[in-house]
């Protein structure tokens, strides 16, 4: 009896796939996935009776509500899966190799939560509500579903393992924004040239063992920086007034949540890049290095808003960002034996980041945010530049910064 706390998870996770070869060098897979994840969380605290001198009882109850009680916390998560794709794999003559994949995906996730308390519990070792006859009942919930439903492709092309090339995208649609900002489409395509395959660069293998020119073009879609919600304005309830109406009873109220952007979107990545890989020593030692460009568009952001509005921020598609820079990786293998291999890696990167654009009104004086430092984000400067007060040396009467 007394205390106790009991906390169990369950999680049951399925699959199921089919595959079907119709003709040579095809073939067609599907696979569906549910997963159920269950989580108990149980509380039963009873008051604690102790003396401090003989013949007097003192009760020691919990210190958040009268009498014995009782709560429980269930966490249920439902998700999703399913996948159909086909795929094509084939060499030509021995040197042109071609490999295409189609398809599409679905993934649906669905979540709620449930939470009781009630005090006046009458046994010190059952837990179940039907023994909780106190007037304290709190009861909590809440629930949300999310999907997203993509298709893609994939084309790759190789001819005797020299030159190489792929090309890929993504159209997919997100149920975190509002109908007719859903969808955003996705492509990339690389390319890249192994020298070192060449006929004439036979003798040169000698002294560098890999030598490769790559060229890639990508983009990439991100929606998981704004709730499943954001677009939508919500009613909170559940509010208890500072005030009572005539009695000791307060008001319960519900109200509106903040202002938010309904034309919320797929951020955008877009990345170039061209790099170069050398191999030495048999590849024991590599250099990889690569220059990159890249912009961010429509980029989400929380937009702070002055303290008097009562707002403090609105997720929205705020500005274009881009970040260029050189980034290299050198490995190295000093030991290789049978039983014991030695590896190195060094890398690093150096980039600058500039902001290209930001909404009309706020290209003059930029935008101020931050809590412990601020920072001010101007069209032609960084996303780090800091806001602060310029520094005109030291008092020479007192020593302080001024």
């Amino acid at each position: 009896g007394g205390h106790h706390n009991r906390d169990r998870e369950y999680e049951f996770v399925t699959t199921f796939e089919a595959v079907l070869k119709p003709i040579k060098h095809f073939e067609i897979r599907a696979n569906y996935s549910w997963a159920h994840y269950n989580q108990q969380n149980l509380n039963r605290s009873v008051d604690v009776l102790y003396s401090r001198n003989p013949g007097e009882t003192i009760t020691m109850d919990n210190g958040r509500t009268r009498g014995n009680y009782l709560s429980e916390i269930q966490n249920n998560q439902i998700r999703q899966t399913f996948n159909l794709y086909g795929t094509y794999d084939n060499t030509f003559a021995n040197a042109h190799s071609v490999k295409v994949i189609v398809g599409g995906n679905y993934d649906y996730k669905y979540f709620k939560k449930l939470g009781m308390k009630r005090n006046g519990l009458l046994s010190e070792s059952l837990d179940d509500f039907n023994l909780a006859k106190g007037d304290d009942i709190s009861i909590t919930g809440g629930q949300e579903e999310y999907a997203i439903l993509g298709f893609f492709y994939r084309l790759n092309y190789g001819y005797k393992d020299r030159y190489l090339f792929e090309a890929s995208g993504r159209y997919d649609g997100s149920s975190r924004f509002r109908r007719g900002h859903r969808f955003g489409f996705f492509p990339s395509f690389s390319a890249g040239w192994r020298v070192s395959e060449e006929a004439f660069f036979t003798q040169a293998k000698n002294y560098v063992s890999n030598l490769k020119l790559r060229l890639s073009y990508g983009s990439l879609g991100n929606q998981k920086t704004v709730g499943y919600y954001d677009y939508l304005q919500l009613i909170n309830t559940g509010a208890v007034m500072n005030y009572a109406f005539g009695d000791t009873t307060k008001g319960d109220y519900a109200y509106e949540s903040a202002p938010n952007s309904t034309d919320l979107t797929w951020e955008t990545v877009i990345t170039k890049n061209i790099g170069l890989d050398l191999g030495f020593l048999n590849n024991r030692l590599k250099l990889e290095t690569e220059y990159f460009l890249k912009k961010t568009s429509d980029m989400l952001y929380n937009m702070p808003y002055p303290i008097s509005s009562g707002i403090s921020y609105v997720p929205m598609n705020l500005l274009d960002m881009q970040n260029k820079g050189i980034e290299f990786t050198i490995s190295a293998t000093p030991i290789q034996t049978k039983d014991f291999i030695w590896n190195l890696s060094f890398n690093g990167t150096h980039y600058s980041n500039k902001i290209l654009n930001l909404p009309e009104d706020k290209r003059e004086n930029g935008i101020i945010h931050g809590t412990a430092s601020l920072f001010r984000l101007m069209e032609g400067g960084s996303i780090y530049d800091l806001y602060t007060y310029e520094y005109a040396g030291v008092n020479p009467e007192t020593g302080a910064a001024q």
